[in-house]
């Protein structure tokens, strides 16, 4: 009969994969699509120079002379005035010296007064094209500190999504190996004797016996043929009784042994 005991395993280890595949699967769709979504949200970030076009807000201070040109009208509507007045009462003689003292200080009085309004709207100027420049680094600091905490937020989402997948690949990964491992513990079982307890499994039975290899454990693992057919017509894999830890040896009553398998990391299978 069938080994109990590595038919349960091999059918607990395939269910095992198999249940829940359909949901590791969407799992695993969401996963990748969240991701791919992420990383292109990261490739597309704005990586452009915030200061390429920023204005020059000095570059179009000006000085205003309306104020000064109509100091300067004013002046001379006075001082033709004051001329025409003196003119009268001075006579002929002595307009000329008059007008020049008069016209001296007339030009004095423009000038400073030019000079005032001008330094004024100088000021005033200034000041604005500060103030300008002051809101637009404010803005672009802004800006600034926009793009850094939407490259954070972006890296952070995007490293959530990438553990996501990981965790995704690794269930469907799971299940994978849980189901082939089962079906490979099926065909060993399939492929092997009618008993986990190995008949004959004395060295004095066998011939052609040829090491192949070892098992986790270090246990040599042989291929053979036994030396009389009604133990078996065919070429099988096992191990030599001798060479065992004896707790897995079972000494039969007609002075061969036999090997419980189940005991040991190899597989007694027909070739």
């Amino acid at each position: 009969m069938i080994p109990i005991g590595a038919a349960v395993g091999a059918a607990t280890s395939i269910a095992s994969g198999i249940i829940g595949s359909g949901k590791r699967k969407r799992e695993q769709k969401a996963a990748q699509a969240e991701f791919d979504k992420n990383k292109q949200r990261y490739e597309g970030l704005d990586t452009s120079n915030l200061y390429a076009n920023m204005e020059n807000t000095m570059e179009d201070l000006t000085v205003n002379q309306g104020a000064a040109n109509m100091a300067n009208q004013k002046n001379e509507q006075n001082l033709a005035n004051v001329m025409g007045g003196m003119n009268q009462a001075a006579g002929g003689s002595g307009i000329a010296g008059l007008a020049q003292a008069m016209a001296q200080q007339a030009t004095s009085n423009t000038q400073s007064a030019s000079a005032d309004i001008a330094s004024q709207e100088s000021r005033n100027q200034m000041a604005a094209a500060r103030q300008a420049g002051s809101n637009q680094r404010a803005e672009l600091q802004g800006a600034e500190n926009a793009r850094s905490a939407e490259k954070d937020k972006t890296e952070t989402m995007l490293g959530m999504s990438q553990q996501r997948l990981g965790a995704a690949n690794e269930a469907r990964d799971a299940a994978t190996a849980s189901i082939m491992s089962g079906v490979g513990q099926a065909a060993s079982v399939a492929a092997g004797p009618l008993d986990a307890i190995a008949n004959a499994s004395d060295r004095k039975l066998k011939k052609n016996i040829k090491l192949i290899g070892y098992s986790p454990s270090g246990l040599k693992i042989y291929i053979f043929e036994y030396i009389d057919k009604k133990f078996g017509e065919h070429v099988y894999q096992g191990v030599m009784s001798d060479e065992i830890p004896q707790h897995a040896v079972i000494k039969h009553k007609d002075g061969y042994d036999k090997v419980d398998y189940s005991k040991l990391d190899v597989n007694f299978k027909q070739i």
